[in-house]
Parts: structure tokens; sequence; C-alpha cells
């Protein structure tokens, strides 16, 4: 595998990666110093009120590109500061409703591209229902509504994926 002609400036990398998120970051919106950042991540297409966030990006420089791990966790106060790579868990609190998220892009000067996503959430009983979203590089589709009182997990190579747990209030 060749290596990239030129290598972004950290700032730059961090925008392209954050550009493949469909805006989620757009008021939580992570720094090149790794800082977790505590705001708001708005429902993409319903009327749920915007989840507390603590988002952060992991950046880390290899020649010619680097690798970018943008993260949430809702609410802001979990004492998560880690969501790992590939299929597993971060242990959320069993009670209450809770998500983590993260992202993964490597960005080159040929552009961002997804590595591995993964998405963890756990919801309070409730009667209400909640939706989920899905951005993969165009628009935001969104998918239920499914139950409250559920415990989720997804994990792809690609995508954006997103609960709107603040329907699930508890």
């Amino acid at each position: 595998m060749d290596v990239p002609p030129s290598q972004p400036d950290v700032a730059t990398a961090l925008g392209d990666a954050l550009s493949q998120t469909g805006g989620l970051f757009d008021r939580c919106t992570p720094d090149t110093a790794g800082t977790q950042v505590i705001g708001s991540i708005p429902s993409p297409l319903g009327s749920e009120p915007a989840l507390d966030a603590k988002c952060w990006a992991g950046i880390t420089s290899h020649p010619g590109f680097y690798v970018i791990d943008l993260s949430f966790v809702s609410p802001s106060s979990l004492p998560i500061t880690e969501i790992p790579v590939g299929p597993s868990f971060v242990h959320l609190p069993k009670v209450g409703s809770s998500e983590a998220a993260r992202y993964g892009y490597v960005v080159s000067s040929l552009g961002a591209t997804s590595y591995d996503t993964t998405t963890e959430y756990r919801t309070a009983s409730s009667d209400n229902s909640m939706f989920s979203y899905y951005w993969e590089g165009e628009s935001w589709d969104q998918h239920g509504p499914g139950p409250c009182g559920v415990w989720g997990f997804r994990w792809a190579r690609s995508a954006v994926w997103m609960a709107m747990i603040t329907a699930c209030p508890g």
C-alpha cells in the first residue's frame, strides 16, 4: 500500500472526519486536543428532545494519514472516557437511559474513509417509543418507532447510527 502524497494538517483532518457524520457533532464539536466537550445532539429528523452529550475526538497520526475516532456519550455525566474499536461493549448503567457511540475514520489528503462504527444504548422502561437514525453520506434515515426499556448495539464498518434515547426518560 502506498502512503498518500501528503498529510493534511490535524484541524483539516478533523474537519474531514466531522463532515462524514451528517452534522451530528455540530452542537458538540470535538477539538484537536482530544478535550471532552459538553454539548447537545439534536434529533436529526424528529422532534425528540436533544441529547445532553459529552463529545471528544481521539486522533492518532501515522505517516501520510490520521486515524480519527469521534465519540459521544449521553448523558454527559457518564464517566466513560473511551469507546473501544470493534464489536465490544462499554457497560452502560442499568438504570435510566444512556448511549455511547464511536465513529472511526482514516483521513488523508485523499479524504476520510470510515473504518469502524459502534453504538450502544440502554433505555428506561416507558410507554413511549423512540426512533433511531442512520446516515450513510447523503441523508438521514429514520427507523422505528421502537419500544423503550431495551438495550441495543450496532456495529458496522461504515455509516453513522444513533438512537434518540431522550424519548425514554427515566
